[in-house]
């Protein structure tokens, strides 16, 4: 099998594995860059030969990304994300494989993403979820694997597929296929024994304003200064804010 088929193959695999249990209509988002910025093609779930293709062909030029969340339209965020079928984890640590190894269940997918230590991990589920528990459940993971718990735990998370390159480095480097066992997991038994989702953070306390500041020390300074001459001198302050 000559590298691209066997490389068209691996990303097939891969995304049957993430996208085999959706329902009709959903589709497979796949970005790349392009003149510095992004283009966004879509892919019937059903269809993974064209998309793995596609997905080969523009790796050869560019950096590419798969939604591991398939889409019920063609938008790329959230709001058009209507179950999620996998969690998945972003690492890049030098204890990242330890960690995963330490974890009540294995990741069915785990894709070195192009630098030394940088690992995908993926749990196909065997049910579906709703999109703040997927999140929570990743947020969860991450935490638990000293992983990226920031945006890459976002239900709309787009990240390298196999079969690609990295262009982060010159020469690029390869996306690889390291592990793919097509099974599923149930959330409950993947998030065994990890703590819970700690709160969300609160608002930010903001500084107070010189003004507020001032109002403490002197509760005169709390006055509007229109209101505050207009009383004064019992004249009306016109819009312009000035008496005659």
């Amino acid at each position: 099998m000559a590298p691209q088929a066997r490389e068209t193959a691996d990303v097939q695999r891969y995304l049957r594995a993430l996208f085999g249990g959706y329902e009709p209509g959903a589709l497979i988002e796949v970005r790349s860059r392009y003149r510095g910025g992004m283009r966004a093609a879509f892919f019937d779930a059903t269809d993974t030969f064209t998309a793995a293709r596609t997905i080969v062909r523009e790796g050869l030029r560019t950096d590419v990304y798969v939604a591991v969340a398939a889409r019920r339209r063609r938008a790329g965020g959230k709001q058009a994300i209507e179950e999620i079928r996998t969690l998945w984890a972003d690492l890049d640590t030098p204890n990242a494989r330890a960690a995963l190894e330490a974890l009540p269940v294995a990741p069915a997918i785990v894709i070195a993403s192009g630098t030394t230590g940088h690992l995908h991990a993926y749990w196909p589920l065997t049910d579906p979820v709703r999109v703040a528990v997927a999140e929570q459940a990743n947020r969860r993971l991450a935490a638990q694997l000293g992983a990226d718990s920031g945006a890459v735990t976002n239900a709309a998370t787009i990240l390298r597929p196999p079969g690609t390159y990295s262009y982060k480095s010159t020469p690029p480097t390869p996306v690889v296929l390291e592990h793919l066992t097509p099974t599923t997991s149930t959330l409950d038994a993947v998030t065994a024994g990890i703590a819970e989702d700690p709160a969300p953070p609160g608002p930010q306390a903001t500084q107070p304003s010189t003004r507020a500041l001032r109002s403490a020390q002197d509760p005169l300074r709390a006055l509007d200064p229109a209101r505050y001459v207009s009383v004064l001198t019992g004249q009306p302050v016109g819009r312009s804010r000035k008496i005659h």
